[in-house]
């Protein structure tokens, strides 16, 4: 059999296959390989070598690179997330962040398949890389006395892949944490925490959500506005069975779209739009509970 009965045009892929197929994770480590020296464009630089990368370390695994992860990635150039093989560089024989890699892996989508996409960090910054920032954790005293009830009993703990991924104008570094119990047969890891840094602040929570707010000094806590029956009143006087008047109803309401855009922008990946709704959000129900506060105006009698 000739190579060409072999090797059949992308065309005859049937679409319901095709959306099975994803971006070969050995092609993309031995590009990312050539890409560490050959990403530079000045043939002085390359012949004197000053600007190579490295794949980095695994932190949680020594003498071992980091593998690539697939992950949905936010570009600059589109609002929808593209499922993507990543990967991040370091400078040669430095920790700092270099840059971040990422080639889209869903070859149902013909725009983004197989396009490979690099975010050089400027050269005046220092971004920390995944073995600083998971030296990081491993030093905050906010995640230690968290997870000080667990090291103190029977259970282990054990991290899992630290994550990568540009958003919001900057680099957001995720890691979940797993506690896994010692001595039972059935014993298999469990999530309890989620660690994140961005900038230079990192945070903890049970949730990613918690996290988040954690490291970026929010509050997303669901808005509840009472649950008893609506009454007739009128601006500033109380809605009957409530306790809160129709005004701090409405700022409550305010306040409960300005979280539902924070989750959305959450799951844009624009890091900055959440803070933004998030502290909006705050400022309403602050008014609405000063507001719930005051006494209600007596009404004028005849």
């Amino acid at each position: 059999m000739t190579v060409a009965e072999v090797m059949q045009p992308r065309a005859d892929i049937p679409d319901d296959l095709l959306a099975h197929m994803r971006y070969p994770e050995d092609l993309y480590k031995v590009q990312r390989n050539v890409l560490a020296d050959y990403h530079v464009t000045s043939p002085k630089t390359f012949y004197e070598g000053s600007d190579k990368w490295d794949v980095p370390e695994d932190p949680e695994a020594a003498g071992r690179k980091q593998p690539p992860y697939r992950l949905s990635v936010t570009t600059r150039t589109a609002r929808q997330p593209v499922f993507s093989l990543t990967s991040v560089y370091v400078p040669t024989n430095r920790q700092n962040l270099a840059s971040f890699m990422a080639v889209g892996a869903n070859a149902s989508d013909a725009s983004t398949y197989g396009k490979i996409r690099i975010l050089r960090l400027p050269d005046n910054t220092q971004v920390p890389g995944p073995s600083q920032i998971a030296n990081q954790f491993n030093s905050d005293d906010a995640i230690a006395t968290r997870l000080r009830s667990f090291t103190q009993s029977n259970a282990r703990v054990r991290y899992g892949n630290l994550l990568t991924l540009p958003v919001g104008g900057g680099l957001l570094y995720v890691q979940p944490l797993y506690t896994l119990r010692s001595g039972g047969a059935a014993s298999y890891p469990q999530l309890e925490f989620v660690l994140v840094s961005f900038g230079s602040d990192v945070g903890i929570g049970s949730t990613l959500n918690e996290a988040l707010d954690d490291v970026l000094g929010t509050t997303t806590t669901p808005v509840e506005a009472g649950t008893g029956s609506a009454g007739t009143g009128s601006g500033g006087t109380s809605s009957g069975g409530t306790g809160v008047s129709s005004d701090a109803l409405k700022l409550l309401q305010q306040a409960n779209d300005k979280f539902a855009a924070a989750d959305q922008a959450l799951k844009d990946g624009d890091l900055s739009a959440y803070a933004k709704n998030v502290d909006e959000a705050q400022a309403l129900v602050d008014r609405a509970i000063a507001l719930s506060d005051k006494p209600a105006p007596k009404k004028s009698g005849n």
